[in-house]
Protein backbone atom coordinates (compact mmCIF):
# COMPACT_ATOMS: atom_id res chain seq x y z
CA UNK A 1 0.00 0.00 0.00
CA UNK A 2 0.91 3.64 -0.26
CA UNK A 3 2.11 5.73 2.65
CA UNK A 4 1.09 9.37 2.27
CA UNK A 5 1.90 12.72 3.89
CA UNK A 6 -1.03 14.53 5.53
CA UNK A 7 -1.27 16.69 2.38
CA UNK A 8 -1.69 13.60 0.16
CA UNK A 9 1.78 13.48 -1.41
CA UNK A 10 3.45 10.08 -1.56
CA UNK A 11 6.09 9.02 0.96
CA UNK A 12 6.24 5.37 -0.14
CA UNK A 13 4.56 3.46 -2.93
CA UNK A 14 4.85 0.33 -5.01
CA UNK A 15 6.01 0.35 -8.60
CA UNK A 16 6.14 -2.44 -11.18
CA UNK A 17 9.54 -4.00 -11.83
CA UNK A 18 10.51 -6.93 -14.02
CA UNK A 19 12.84 -9.89 -14.12
CA UNK A 20 14.28 -10.22 -17.61
CA UNK A 21 15.18 -13.74 -18.64
CA UNK A 22 16.46 -15.55 -21.70
CA UNK A 23 15.97 -19.02 -23.09
CA UNK A 24 19.43 -19.78 -24.55
CA UNK A 25 18.26 -22.93 -26.36
CA UNK A 26 15.67 -20.87 -28.27
CA UNK A 27 17.99 -17.98 -29.26
CA UNK A 28 19.84 -18.63 -32.52
CA UNK A 29 21.88 -15.43 -33.03
CA UNK A 30 23.31 -15.05 -29.53
CA UNK A 31 25.86 -12.35 -30.41
CA UNK A 32 23.27 -10.19 -32.16
CA UNK A 33 20.86 -10.46 -29.21
CA UNK A 34 23.68 -9.69 -26.74
CA UNK A 35 24.75 -6.62 -28.74
CA UNK A 36 21.20 -5.22 -28.86
CA UNK A 37 20.57 -5.83 -25.15
CA UNK A 38 23.94 -4.38 -24.10
CA UNK A 39 23.07 -1.10 -25.81
CA UNK A 40 19.98 -0.84 -23.59
CA UNK A 41 21.56 -2.14 -20.35
CA UNK A 42 24.66 0.05 -20.78
CA UNK A 43 22.97 3.42 -21.20
CA UNK A 44 24.55 6.20 -19.17
CA UNK A 45 24.01 9.91 -19.00
CA UNK A 46 27.32 11.34 -20.17
CA UNK A 47 28.58 14.87 -20.46
CA UNK A 48 32.22 14.65 -21.53
CA UNK A 49 34.54 12.50 -23.64
CA UNK A 50 35.83 10.50 -20.66
CA UNK A 51 32.26 9.46 -19.87
CA UNK A 52 31.71 8.40 -23.51
CA UNK A 53 34.83 6.20 -23.38
CA UNK A 54 33.70 4.68 -20.06
CA UNK A 55 30.24 4.05 -21.55
CA UNK A 56 31.69 2.18 -24.53
CA UNK A 57 33.88 0.07 -22.23
CA UNK A 58 30.89 -0.71 -20.03
CA UNK A 59 28.75 -1.72 -23.03
CA UNK A 60 31.49 -4.09 -24.27
CA UNK A 61 31.73 -5.69 -20.80
CA UNK A 62 27.96 -6.11 -20.64
CA UNK A 63 27.89 -7.58 -24.14
CA UNK A 64 30.58 -10.13 -23.24
CA UNK A 65 28.67 -11.10 -20.10
CA UNK A 66 25.43 -11.51 -22.07
CA UNK A 67 27.12 -13.66 -24.74
CA UNK A 68 28.49 -15.84 -21.94
CA UNK A 69 25.03 -16.24 -20.37
CA UNK A 70 23.31 -16.91 -23.70
CA UNK A 71 25.92 -19.52 -24.66
CA UNK A 72 25.21 -21.72 -21.65
CA UNK A 73 23.52 -25.05 -22.24
CA UNK A 74 20.47 -24.07 -20.12
CA UNK A 75 16.77 -23.62 -20.74
CA UNK A 76 16.53 -20.40 -18.69
CA UNK A 77 18.96 -17.69 -17.48
CA UNK A 78 18.32 -14.43 -15.66
CA UNK A 79 19.53 -11.29 -17.43
CA UNK A 80 18.33 -8.62 -15.03
CA UNK A 81 16.32 -8.16 -11.85
CA UNK A 82 14.23 -5.21 -10.74
CA UNK A 83 14.31 -3.63 -14.19
CA UNK A 84 11.96 -0.68 -14.56
CA UNK A 85 9.09 -0.39 -17.03
CA UNK A 86 10.96 1.96 -19.38
CA UNK A 87 13.80 -0.53 -19.96
CA UNK A 88 11.31 -3.41 -20.35
CA UNK A 89 9.42 -1.50 -23.05
CA UNK A 90 12.65 -0.74 -24.94
CA UNK A 91 13.54 -4.44 -24.93
CA UNK A 92 10.01 -5.43 -25.97
CA UNK A 93 10.28 -3.13 -29.01
CA UNK A 94 13.25 -5.18 -30.22
CA UNK A 95 10.97 -8.26 -30.50
CA UNK A 96 13.77 -10.67 -29.63
CA UNK A 97 12.89 -14.36 -29.74
CA UNK A 98 13.72 -16.16 -26.47
CA UNK A 99 13.63 -13.07 -24.22
CA UNK A 100 10.86 -12.89 -21.61
CA UNK A 101 9.70 -10.91 -18.61
CA UNK A 102 8.28 -11.75 -15.21
CA UNK A 103 6.41 -8.98 -13.44
CA UNK A 104 6.76 -8.17 -9.75
CA UNK A 105 6.73 -5.05 -7.62
CA UNK A 106 9.20 -3.03 -5.58
CA UNK A 107 8.85 -0.33 -2.96
CA UNK A 108 9.58 3.17 -4.19
CA UNK A 109 10.44 6.13 -1.97
CA UNK A 110 10.10 9.41 -3.95
CA UNK A 111 11.64 11.43 -1.13
CA UNK A 112 14.59 8.99 -0.95
CA UNK A 113 16.01 8.75 2.57
CA UNK A 114 14.54 12.02 3.89
CA UNK A 115 12.04 10.11 6.04
CA UNK A 116 13.79 6.75 6.31
CA UNK A 117 13.86 6.94 10.11
CA UNK A 118 10.05 7.11 10.09
CA UNK A 119 9.26 4.76 7.20
CA UNK A 120 11.85 2.01 7.60
CA UNK A 121 12.32 -0.05 4.44
CA UNK A 122 11.30 -3.23 2.61
CA UNK A 123 14.04 -5.81 2.12
CA UNK A 124 14.48 -9.53 1.53
CA UNK A 125 14.05 -12.01 4.35
CA UNK A 126 15.97 -15.30 4.76
CA UNK A 127 13.72 -17.00 2.19
CA UNK A 128 13.94 -14.26 -0.45
CA UNK A 129 10.49 -12.85 0.25
CA UNK A 130 9.94 -9.15 0.81
CA UNK A 131 9.53 -8.04 4.42
CA UNK A 132 9.16 -4.63 6.04
CA UNK A 133 11.88 -3.66 8.50
CA UNK A 134 11.75 -0.87 11.09
CA UNK A 135 9.48 2.16 11.06
CA UNK A 136 6.02 2.01 9.50
CA UNK A 137 7.07 -0.66 6.98
CA UNK A 138 8.06 -3.00 9.80
CA UNK A 139 5.20 -2.12 12.15
CA UNK A 140 2.46 -2.73 9.56
CA UNK A 141 4.22 -5.56 7.71
CA UNK A 142 1.90 -8.23 9.13
CA UNK A 143 -1.22 -6.35 8.08
CA UNK A 144 0.07 -5.42 4.63
CA UNK A 145 1.39 -8.88 3.84
CA UNK A 146 -1.95 -10.65 4.26
CA UNK A 147 -2.39 -14.35 4.99
CA UNK A 148 -1.73 -17.39 2.81
CA UNK A 149 -4.60 -19.65 1.88
CA UNK A 150 -4.77 -23.30 2.91
CA UNK A 151 -6.25 -26.41 1.35
CA UNK A 152 -6.25 -29.71 3.22
CA UNK A 153 -7.87 -32.85 1.83
CA UNK A 154 -7.73 -36.55 2.48
CA UNK A 155 -6.07 -38.61 -0.26
CA UNK A 156 -5.85 -42.32 -1.00
CA UNK A 157 -2.69 -44.37 -1.46
CA UNK A 158 -2.40 -43.24 -5.09
CA UNK A 159 -2.61 -39.57 -4.10
CA UNK A 160 -6.14 -39.04 -5.42
CA UNK A 161 -8.62 -37.04 -3.30
CA UNK A 162 -11.16 -39.08 -1.35
CA UNK A 163 -14.50 -37.58 -2.39
CA UNK A 164 -16.27 -38.36 0.90
CA UNK A 165 -13.20 -37.42 2.97
CA UNK A 166 -12.66 -34.31 5.06
CA UNK A 167 -11.78 -31.04 3.35
CA UNK A 168 -10.53 -27.75 4.74
CA UNK A 169 -10.32 -24.78 2.42
CA UNK A 170 -9.27 -21.33 3.67
CA UNK A 171 -9.03 -18.52 1.12
CA UNK A 172 -6.02 -16.18 1.13
CA UNK A 173 -6.49 -12.72 2.63
CA UNK A 174 -4.89 -9.72 0.98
Amino acid sequence: GDILFSDGTTLASTKPVFLIFAQPKVIEEKEVVARKLSQIFGRLDYTNLTDVIEKEKKIKDIEADLVNKLSQNLFWVSLGRRVDLEVKEKIEKLKLNGIGFEASSARFYPEASSSAHLLGFVGSNAYGGETGYFGLEGFYNGELKGKNGLRVEERDALGLPILIGNFLNRKPRT
